[in-house]
C-alpha cells in the first residue's frame, strides 16, 4: 500500500512539474511556506487562464488569483452574483469542494449544495470570465431524485 502512495505522489509531482514548465514557470526558488493562503481554505480547486491561476475553496464566496501559485490576492469577494447566491442558499446550507472547467468559451462552476446525506445536490453556474460573477444555470444531480447519498465532490474532466 505504501509503495502505491509513493508512486502516486511521484506521478503527481511529475505532472505538476511538466504543467508548470510548459507554462514557462521555471523559478522554483520563489520562497513560500505552507499554507500559501493563510486563511480557512479547504478543498481548493485551481484553474488557469492566460498565465493567471485562480482558486476557489469550500464556502464558494471568494476567488483568489496568483501568477506564481505562491502569492495570492483576492480576484472576487463575491464570485456568485447575489440573485444566484440567494437561489443557491435554497438548495443547500453548506457549499463544499467546488470544481471549475471551461466549456465552449464559458467558465463552469460545479458546486455541491449540502443539507444532509440524503438532501444534497450539485449545482452548475456559468460566467464569461474566470473570476466571475457566476450565475446559476441549474441543478445537475440531486440525492433526493437519485437516492445516492452525499452527492458531493464533483470532478469535471
Amino acid at each position: 500500500m505504501k509503495k502505491h502512495i509513493w508512486i502516486a505522489a511521484a506521478i503527481a509531482a511529475a505532472v505538476i512539474a511538466v504543467f508548470l514548465s510548459a507554462r514557462g514557470w521555471k523559478d522554483v526558488s520563489v520562497p513560500f511556506s505552507n499554507p500559501v493562503i493563510a486563511e480557512d481554505c479547504p478543498d481548493p480547486t485551481i484553474w488557469e487562464e492566460d498565465g493567471t491561476f485562480y482558486l476557489m475553496s469550500t464556502g464558494a464566496r471568494r476567488i483568489m488569483c496568483s501568477k506564481d501559485l505562491v502569492t495570492w490576492e483576492v480576484a472576487a469577494d463575491r464570485a456568485i452574483d447575489e440573485q444566484s447566491w440567494d437561489a443557491a442558499k435554497e438548495l443547500g446550507k453548506q457549499f463544499w469542494a467546488p470544481d471549475m472547467t471551461k466549456v465552449d468559451g464559458k467558465w463552469m462552476l460545479y458546486l455541491p449544495c449540502y443539507n444532509a446525506a440524503e438532501d444534497s445536490r450539485i449545482a452548475a453556474f456559468t460566467s464569461a470570465g474566470p473570476a466571475g460573477p457566476f450565475s446559476l444555470v441549474g441543478v445537475l444531480t440531486d440525492s433526493r431524485d437519485t437516492g445516492i447519498l452525499d452527492t458531493i465532490d464533483p470532478e469535471v474532466v
